[in-house]
Parts: structure tokens; sequence; C-alpha cells
């Protein structure tokens, strides 16, 4: 059974709903086989095959009725309640025929039976279509599609056989009673299996609404035609359909004119097309179980669409020039083999990338108002040419539309990718660039700005703050000074720094009359702001801030003086710079803040005695400080390290080194900032790739400013980091990849980077399938977990390289997709990267994401783990601490339950 599910592409787990929708599609393709045989006898021998053009016309009209009808409601219920209404519908229908048949004579019921199939075939396919997308994600439907309808041809088998044995001996005018009975078992069948499974799992409930059943029905009619409009994908599969309608019926039409010729009375004909559906199905299910879904997966969704076209063109041809019974034989084949087989499941996978709440209306507005048209058209044109000998105008006719149909399938292939990410946009809740960009788009906008502004979350408020500034800088900085006055001090220093040179000198003043009622902190942030502001009077102001009784305002003045040049101010300076430092602890914090003065070499220089004595007094001074209980003040005190040239002593260096676990982000990013000046070379190198692969971001970034130093060598990057995959965690490698990405990364360094991750993935795709195949304790499913996230994760890093192939937008799309945790989403993403250009590396980042772990060993990466013992050993020797106390712990585990 496993090597048959194999065959047939059915994965674990996946095999009882396979089976029951194959069955299920069987018994409907065994009714309609037998309203097909049964309606195409009776019609040509009874009625008259010169009025199929005319029954086209009146198709049209009743076909556009029922599918507007079924627009209406089908997004509104689950889609097997929705079936359970078509059955009692046909039912209905079928019972009414018979009696008429065999009580009354009726010639219209003939033309009305064949009707009645022509709209339930339709109905029924595009309805079951969208059965199988409420129970399977994209890509599960790509592969079991075609396999579902191989049931429905088989059914298509087996009501041709029941039309060549069983109906000639009840008689053709029971042949309704048939195809009923079959109804009524696909409806047993289908009432059983929900009502112990329950619904369609991924069925969108529309929710309920105050209008009334007839406008609401007039909104969903309307909110269809609309979505279908404004879709190019549906606006490009309306017109491939509308001209395969008219190219299929022309083709019947054709076919039936010579069948007609060729046999001379009822039962002959009866017979031959049950023979004729027989073996069109059988070839039908052969291809669907055994070459279908191999096409889908091979060469994609938009190329198995081309098939049917192709051959449709083929189909004309040779009806032009060699008209006669193989032509129709070829003809007959194409409709009743090719397209079930390939066209109707491709078809219908178009529709599975629609949004959840309008895949019914789509599927039923394009029946409801294309097939009409089409068959109202095709009707006419027939009309038309059927007087003239021969079939060659109809062959001419159905050649230069079969190309239009071509056309527009090349068309659908084109538009499929792009509304795929659409969909995807939408369903992940991603904006569109312009729904976040700033503009100057009137006071509205403003006006929700200082709504934020005016949050009270502190992080927002700044966070506006900074948006305010470079959307509207001319009004932002008095409604920011406005929001000053309320905000917390720390807060409101920020807003004030932010504003910088953009204040004018009213706002300056304003801002000097605040500095009265303010505490030290703001108080010296407001004073730096008026040096700067302050060009004709500065010396002034800065020497009134040197003798402030504020250390804040002495430490902003003594960095001014060096800023600014103030030769005559400088020996004052740095007097009062050396007592602060021999002051109390709350001077000497603030003198910290001068540490960047020291490392400025753009400064006036200082002198190297006057510098040797500074460096002294901090090193006395700095431990002291560093004993302090107050979290903010210590982080701050690391902060202003950050401006030392030099190691800093060993004993400094322990004490600060104990916080690099601290449970406040801001502490460890603190430290991290400075760990160059704490570690050596190789104790630093273990330590970053520590810090880069910490939880909050912040940490991270302060650890990658370290790591690239002042140059930011993004070349040393590259080479020493991000292709090693022995070390560090995915996590730190996306840190390192995002900078480099942003900075000089060249295609070929992703290229490398693409392909050396490409292998590492692969290697934990072939662990994770050797776990996979085998039974597994605690101990081995942890393993498989973690194996499972490292390769997610390492896949991630892949397709942020891929952006010299695909731009970053839509790889945000597939990442967003892939990182959803939701199956739906991850098969749409899979399906997007994989219709991309069939190169060899988008066809390994898509097997690898896919899971594909065969085909990922036949491209050449990876390797095969001969038993779950090298699994173990493996993971338990990797440099990455997660897969290696995994790795340890499972072997351990196993090793115990050996021994025992």
């Amino acid at each position: 059974m496993q090597r048959l599910a194999a065959l047939l592409l059915i994965r674990q787990g996946e095999g009882q709903r396979a089976t029951f929708f194959m069955l299920f599609f069987l018994l409907m393709g065994a009714g309609l086989a037998v309203g097909k045989g049964s309606a195409d006898a009776l019609f040509i021998k009874r009625y008259g095959v010169e009025y199929f053009p005319v029954v086209y016309m009146f198709l049209s009209v009743h076909l556009a009725a029922v599918c507007l009808l079924y627009a209406a409601y089908v997004d509104r219920l689950p889609s097997e309640k929705f079936f359970r209404f078509i059955f009692i519908a046909q039912l209905v229908v079928l019972a009414a025929i018979t009696l008429v048949i065999n009580l009354y004579d009726y010639d219209l019921v003939y033309p009305l039976y064949y009707i009645v199939y022509a709209i339930s075939s339709e109905l029924l396919i595009v309805h079951g279509a969208l059965y199988i997308g409420q129970n399977y994600d994209t890509l599960q439907a790509k592969r079991l599609t075609p396999l579902i309808f191989a049931g429905y041809q088989t059914g298509m088998i087996i009501g041709g056989l029941v039309l060549i044995f069983f109906v000639p001996a009840i008689g053709l005018n029971f042949a309704p009673v048939v195809w009923a009975l079959l109804v009524v078992s696909a409806l047993l069948m289908l009432q059983l299996w929900h009502v112990s499974k329950g619904a369609s799992p991924f069925y969108f409930h529309l929710g309920k609404s105050s209008k009334s059943r007839m406008c609401l029905a007039i909104d969903e009619i309307k909110e269809g035609f609309e979505f279908t409009r404004k879709t190019a994908l549906l606006k490009n599969a309306s017109w491939a359909l509308f001209f395969m309608v008219i190219t299929f019926y022309m083709l019947s039409y054709s076919a039936h004119t010579i069948y007609t010729k060729t046999f001379d009375n009822e039962a002959e004909l009866t017979s031959f097309f049950g023979i004729l559906v027989v073996s069109t199905n059988v070839l039908a299910m052969l291809i669907q179980v055994l070459v279908s879904n191999r096409i889908v997966d091979r060469f994609g969704i938009r190329k198995a669409n081309y098939i049917y076209p192709t051959t449709t063109v083929l189909s004309f041809a040779f009806l032009l020039f060699h008209p006669g019974f193989y032509a129709a034989l070829f003809a007959s084949f194409n409709r009743e083999t090719i397209m079930p087989a390939i066209r109707t499941p491709t078809r219908q996978l178009f529709f599975n990338i629609l949004p959840d709440h309008i895949k019914g209306r789509a599927r039923a507005i394009s029946v409801a108002i294309v097939m009409p048209v089409a068959l109202f058209v095709c009707g006419g044109m027939i009309l038309l040419v059927k007087h003239v000998e021969g079939i060659t105008p109809v062959a001419i006719t159905g050649l230069v539309l079969g190309m239009l149909y071509l056309w527009y399938a090349v068309k659908m292939g084109q538009t499929y990718i792009a509304t795929l990410l659409k969909s995807m946009r939408e369903k992940l809740y991603l904006p569109d660039d312009e729904q976040i960009a700033f503009g100057d788009s009137g006071g509205e906008v403003l006006q929700t700005m200082q709504q934020g502004l005016d949050s009270d979350i502190t992080e927002v408020s700044l966070c506006y703050a900074k948006s305010m500034l470079k959307a509207y800088p001319d009004e932002a900085v008095a409604l920011i000074l406005e929001r000053v006055k309320s905000i917390d001090i720390k807060t409101a220093d920020q807003m004030i720094k932010l504003i910088g040179s953009t204040a004018g000198q009213y706002h300056i003043d304003e801002l000097e009359a605040a500095m009265q009622s303010c505490d030290d902190h703001l108080r010296a942030t407001i004073f730096e702001l008026l040096i700067r502001s302050s060009e004709a009077n500065r010396r002034e102001i800065i020497a009134s801030g040197l003798h402030s009784e504020n250390p804040r305002k002495q430490v902003k003045a003594i960095a001014a003086v060096f800023s600014f040049s103030e030769e005559t101010l400088r020996q004052d300076a740095l007097a009062i710079w050396h007592g602060m430092l021999e002051s109390d602890s709350r001077k000497q914090y603030a003198a910290m803040h001068l540490l960047s003065v020291m490392a400025d070499d753009e400064t006036v220089t200082i002198g190297r005695e006057e510098l040797t004595s500074l460096k002294q007094k901090y090193l006395t001074v700095i431990p002291t400080l560093l004993q302090t209980t107050d979290v903010q003040r210590r982080i701050s005190l690391i902060h202003s390290l950050k401006h030392c040239r030099s190691m800093l002593p060993e004993t400094i260096a322990e004490t600060l080194l104990q916080d690099i676990d601290h449970d406040l982000p801001a502490m460890r990013a603190a430290i991290a900032s400075i760990l160059h000046l704490l570690l050596d070379e190789d104790a630093l190198e273990e330590r970053l790739w520590q810090v880069l692969a910490d939880g909050h971001p912040d940490v991270r970034q302060a650890g990658l400013c370290v790591l690239l130093g002042e140059d930011e060598n993004v070349d040393s990057l590259y080479r020493d980091w991000l292709l090693v995959n022995d070390r560090g965690t995915p996590r730190a490698h996306k840190v390192l990849l995002e900078k480099l990405i942003t900075g000089t990364a060249s295609y070929s360094m992703l290229d490398e980077i693409i392909r050396v991750k490409a292998d590492y993935s692969a290697v934990l795709l072939c662990a994770i399938d050797t776990l996979k195949k085998i039974d597994r304790t605690p101990a081995l499913e942890l393993m498989l977990i973690a194996l499972s996230e490292r390769q997610s994760q390492v896949n991630d890093l892949i397709l942020m390289a891929l952006q010299p192939l695909i731009d970053a937008e839509t790889l945000q799309i597939i990442r967003a997709g892939l990182n959803s945790r939701d199956e739906r989403h991850i098969a749409n993403a899979i399906e997007a990267l994989a219709g991309f250009d069939n190169e060899a590396t988008m066809q390994l980042v898509t097997h690898l994401v896919n899971g594909e772990c065969i085909k990922v060993v036949k491209q050449g990466v990876g390797h095969r783990f001969a038993d779950k013992t090298e699994v173990l050993e493996w993971c338990a020797s990797t440099h990455d601490w997660w897969l290696k106390l995994c790795g340890r712990h499972a072997l351990m585990t196993e090793q115990d339950a050996s021994r025992a």
C-alpha cells in the first residue's frame, strides 16, 4: 500500500480523505456518463442533430440563470451543503423527465434532457473543484486533483459500461432513472462522510448580515463581477474559457455530424457512444493517475495549461485536411480524454490561489457569463455555416479560434504568479508601499500623526515625533515642543534632541524660558541646543555653563569648548574637567560623557600629558561608579565607555562581563557594544556569535557594530563569518546577511552564500528524512523538531540571499507565507517560488523548501545518512549548540535503551 501511495503521490495521513474524494467523484462521473450517452443518443435520433446549434443558444440562457443563482449563494455555504441542494434539484428534474419520456409523447423533452445534462456537467465540475479547494491546500491540490479527477474518469468508464450492457436491457427511456440512482448514492456518501468528519476545513465563513436575502444575493453577484473585472488572471481565464467553449462545441458538432452519417440506427449509435465513453475515459483515467500530476509537478500549472489548447488546434487541423471518421475520433479523444485528464484539473488549480471568500463566485461568474455568451455565439456561427456542404467552414473557424484560445492560455500563465502574490499579500495582511509611505496628502495625515504623538505610550509618541519631523518639518517642531511639556523627562529629552537644528529662534526662546522649570538633565539638553543655535553669543553661553552648578551643563559646556575651538576657555574647561573627576559621584558620573571628547581626533589637541592624566583618573573612577545599583545609570555609564580607545583593565572587564546575560535587553546591548574593549580576538569572536544570536534586535545590532568596526568591512563579514555553517546559529547569520545585502553585496557573493547554505540545508533535510522513516522515541521526536526548525531557518537565509533573482517585495511575501505556520500560506509560498524561471538554483531552493529530499540529493547537495545513529552522531558533533545538545541527549537515551 505504501508503494501504491508513493506511486500516486499520496502522502502520509492523506489516504482516507483522498479515497473518499475519488469514490465520490467516481459516482458523479458515472452518473454524468449515463446522462451524456443517453442525452446524446436520444437527442440525435429522436430530435435531430441539425438542431444542436439552436439548443446551444437555448442552453446559454438556462446556464446563465442557473450559474447566477449559484454565484449568489455558493460562498455563503460550505461546499458540501451546496452539493446537497444540487443533488436534490437533479433528482427532482430527472424524475420529471422520466415521467414525460415514458407517459407523454412530447418531443421537447429530449433537448430539455440534453440541457439538464450540459448544465449538470458544468456545475458539478465547477463545484467539485471548489469542494477540493476547501479541503486541500495548494500543494496538496496540485498532487491530488488529477488523482481525484481520475476517480471521476473511472466513474465515466463505469457509466459507459452501464450504457453498453445495462441500459439497452431496460430501455433507453429509463436511463434518467439509472442516473438518479447514482446521484442518490453520491448524496448518501457525502452525508455519511461529513457526519463523521465535520465541515470542510478551509471553508471561509462570511458571517451574518442584516440585509435581506435578496439584497445579499445581489451584492454577492456584484462583488463577484467586480472582482473578475479587476483581476488580470480572471480576465484572461474568461477569454480562454470563451474560446474553449466555442471550440469544444464546434468539435462536438463536427464529430456528431460525422458519427450520424457513419451509423444508421439508434441502437448502433448508443452502443458506439458507450464504447467511446469507456475507451476515452480509460485513457483519461490512465493519464490522470500516471501522467497528469507528474506533468503539473514537473512543469507547473502554467505550462500544463497549454496542452489542451494545443491539441484543440491540432484537432481542427485534422478535420480541415482529413475530414472523416478518424478525424472525428481524434476530436472526441481531445474532448473526452485530454480535456478531463489535463485541462479540467489544471484550470481548476488556477482558482485555488484566489481569496477564500470569493473562490466560488469567481468560478461561477465565468461560467454564468462567459459560457452562455460563448454558447450563443457558437450556435449562431454553426447556423451560418451548416448549410455549406461539409465541415470545412467549421474547421477553418475552429482553427482560428483555437489559436486565440492558446494565446489566452499563455496570458493566464503570465498573470498567475502575480495574482498568487497579491492574494498572499492580502491573506497575510502585508501593506502596500503606498499604504505606509508618508506623503503630503493633506491635514488628515498630520492630524492622525498628532494623535499618535499624544499617545500615552512613550515609545509610540517618540516614533511619531520622528516621523513628523521627516514628513512635516515645518509643523512638527511646534507640536513636539508642546508635547514635551506633558511627557516624562526621559522622552522629552529624546524629543528635544530630535529637533536639533530644525528649531527656529522663536522655538529657542521658548525652550530657554522653559529651562527654569526643568530638571538638571533636561536643562542640559536644552542648553546644548542653545549652544548650537546661537552663533553670535556662543562664547558667553559656554562660559556661563562652565561655572554652572548643574554638572550636566558643565559637561555640555566643556564639550562645546573643544567642539567649537574656544581657545580662551580651554584651560578653564580642563580645570573644571579635572575637578569633576575628583569630586563626588554625581559629577564623576556626568564627566563620563566627556570620554567622547577624548576620542574625537578632530577636536583641538588636549595634549598628551593632559590626556594621560585624565585617562588615569577615569580608570580610578570607573570601578567605583560601576558599583551603583541604579541599572539605568549603569547602562548609561557603559554606553559612555564605547568612546575608549584602548582595552579596559581586566578588573573592569570582568565586572562588566557579568552582565552579558542580564535579563534586561538594554543592559545586554550596552555590554555588547563594548565587547571589543573587554576581550581578546579569540574570546571576542565566540562572544559575538552569542550576541548575534540574542533574542533582542538591539543586542544583535550592537554586536554587529562591534564586528564591523569603524570601516564596516563587509567583505570580511562575507568570507569569515557567512561562509561557515558550523559556527553560530541561523539567527546570527541572518543579522550578518541583512547587513551584507544592505551594503555592497555582489551577485557572486550572494550566489556563493546560497550554495553554501543550500548544502547545509540539504544535509539537515536528509537527516530529517532519515528520522521520519523510523519509529521515534520522545528524544528522537525532539531531535526531529530541532532539525526541522534549523532547516526552516536556513531556508529563510537562502531566500534572503535570492534578492538578485527575485525582487525584495516578492521575497517578503514568500518569506511571510513560509513563516506563517499556516499550511495554506506555506503551500502558496512554495507554489510562488516554484513559479519563477526554472533555473537550477531556483529548482534547488524550491525542493529544499518543499522538503523533497530525493530531488535535492539528485541535484548533488547534502548526503544521505545510513541510520539514526549516524544522524545523532552528526548532530552531537556540530558547533550548533542546540543541535549538539539535542543530539547528545538523544544518543544517551538510545544507548541507555539499548543497554536495558
